[in-house]
């Protein structure tokens, strides 16, 4: 009886305690809407609640798939993000993968990929803006920025930097 009355108790305070760090998280993800953005430079950008926070990709990695544009002959804005980051062979349920090219001015473009339904056990979602300026009929990557969002149960479900569990 005294072992059964121990594992109800023991329930109890999980349940309470999850039902406390639940309205936390609510309290960070509010939060977490507030944030600000950062600008293509990475420096701190005033945006409003609506607006998604974004993770800058190291300088490296641009640099990589810069040799990828030349050494491929890359010749659009669209194979570019293809390359950065391909859709999923493998998929199951409700995945997609949409990219839009906007033109900025005439040598400059941003590329937006929304990838969802993404086949992990943790990330649910991509998202990434890619700046591309033309440059002599060459290609070149300026900056990506990305940023994520989880499955329920997983962490935040909204985009953000912060990493899911």
């Amino acid at each position: 009886m005294k072992k059964r009355l121990l594992t109800i108790s023991l329930f109890g305070i999980v349940f309470l305690t999850a039902g406390c760090m639940g309205k936390k998280n609510e309290k960070a993800a509010d939060k977490q809407n507030e944030i600000t953005n950062t600008d293509i430079n990475g420096d701190p950008q005033e945006v409003d609640s609506n607006t998604v926070t974004f993770r800058q990709i190291a300088e490296s990695v641009i640099n990589d798939l810069n040799k990828t544009i030349t050494e491929n002959n890359i010749s659009t804005a669209e194979e570019v993000m293809r390359a950065y980051s391909p859709e999923a062979e493998e998929t199951e349920g409700r995945y997609s993968y949409e990219i839009t090219v906007n033109r900025i001015d005439k040598t400059l473009e941003e590329v937006t990929l929304v990838e969802d339904g993404i086949m992990d056990d943790s990330v649910k979602g991509k998202k990434v803006l890619m700046q591309i300026k033309t440059d002599a009929g060459i290609l070149i990557v300026e900056s990506i920025k990305q940023t994520i969002k989880c499955w329920q149960g997983r962490g935040h479900e909204h985009w953000s930097t912060e990493p899911c569990s």
